[in-house]
């Protein structure tokens, strides 16, 4: 009998001292998490209080939001982190309204952009609910929240227009506006700008609640289309004519180009009478035979008249 409760003792033994390694190794868990949270600030800090299994993660999101009277909280920042089995601790950080605000840290990614319950926001989602410690969602604030967000359009010939966003300067808090998956955040008398490419619909959605869909319409003084003038031609550079100049009837021309120096005409030059033949021919449209013929008869017509006179002479002396 003593023999075998030894032998029960010693299997006891050996099986418990197998059973620790496989304990041991199951070191790493999927949720095991620790916290700080400071709502006021804006801060929340997580750790895994034991490392994560290779290739898990867990998204961690702090986000804060204006509280707009009664039509609720509009989101005004937010942050998200992973832990990893590598990345064991995460910290982030918000902005938070100097007026009327709700803060809140959850696991997970996916942040709602307005809240209109009273009840606390993400349920089961919030790191309180899956782990011990105090609540991770603060509600505080002074004042309420006044914002004065507004929207502006300036529409171009091109089919492009551009919205200009912009706050108001007597807001105590930042309007945030929501447009094409962009949060965007004024303070108080700040303005920026949208371009929207031809043919789009631009929709914003901002801190008042108020959602803005325009798409491109005429500009209010018109559009007048006036056809770009082609651009000229190119001219040639000149060159120097090269080609003889030609003759020409007038006296007082003088060729196109020369490197002579040139003296102004006479305004009127001599001329005198021809009295060739050939000169005369050629004005009377005779032949020089006719002209010959016609000078002969002339002359003896004038020697007929020279011998008359004579002898008319001639006998006045002898009478």
């Amino acid at each position: 009998m003593r023999r075998l409760l030894l032998i029960l003792a010693t299997l006891a033994t050996f099986l418990g001292v197998a059973a620790t390694p496989a304990a041991a190794a199951t070191t790493c868990v999927s949720a095991a998490y620790g916290y700080s949270f400071d709502g006021a600030a804006g801060t929340v800090t997580v750790t895994a209080t034991r490392p994560l299994c290779g290739g898990q993660s867990q998204a961690v999101t702090l986000v804060s939001y204006t509280a707009v009277a009664a039509s609720g909280q509009f989101v005004y920042d937010s942050a998200t982190g992973q832990l990893t089995a590598a990345n064991r601790s995460v910290s982030l950080r918000v902005a938070v309204p100097g007026c009327d605000a709700l803060v809140v840290a959850f696991f997970g990614t996916g942040v709602q952009t307005e809240l209109t319950g009273t009840s606390a926001p993400y349920g089961s989602d919030r790191l309180d609910s899956r782990s011990s410690g105090p609540p991770t969602w603060y509600a505080g604030g002074a004042t309420a929240c006044t914002t004065a967000p507004t929207v502006a359009y300036a529409y171009a010939c091109d089919g492009t227009f551009t919205a200009t966003l912009a706050n108001g300067p007597a807001a105590n808090a930042s309007a945030v506006f929501l447009t094409g998956g962009r949060r965007i955040r004024l303070s108080a008398g700040h303005a920026t700008t949208v371009k929207v490419a031809k043919g789009a619909t631009l929709t914003i959605r901002d801190s008042s609640f108020t959602t803005h869909v325009a798409s491109w319409r005429s500009p209010a003084a018109g559009c007048t289309t006036t056809p770009t003038p082609a651009p000229a031609p190119a001219v040639p550079a000149a060159r120097p004519i090269t080609t003889a100049p030609t003759a020409s009837a007038s006296v007082s021309a003088t060729p196109t180009t020369t490197t002579e120096p040139t003296y102004d005409a006479p305004v009127a030059y001599p001329t005198f009478a021809d009295k060739t033949t050939a000169s005369v021919a050629a004005r009377t449209g005779l032949g020089p035979g006719s002209v010959l013929l016609i000078g002969l008869g002339l002359l003896m017509v004038g020697g007929g008249i020279a011998a008359i006179a004579y002898l008319i002479r001639l006998n006045r002396r002898v009478a």
